[in-house]
């Protein structure tokens, strides 16, 4: 099964990562550059959209 990039949710995703929060901040320090056993993490790309209430 491929699942598809939606290039229309990149402005979505920048904010968010632009505007994380503390927690988010520290855990990707600590997993960006192979530092969890030589594993790589990569943040995730938009696939889709998804409703949510506020």
């Amino acid at each position: 099964m491929k699942i598809y990039y939606n290039p229309k949710l990149k402005q979505l995703a920048r904010n968010l990562r632009n505007d994380s929060t503390l927690s988010e901040v520290i855990l990707w320090n600590e997993l960006k550059g192979r530092k969890m056993k030589g594993y790589q993490f990569l943040r995730q790309k938009p696939i889709y959209k998804t409703e949510t209430t506020t």
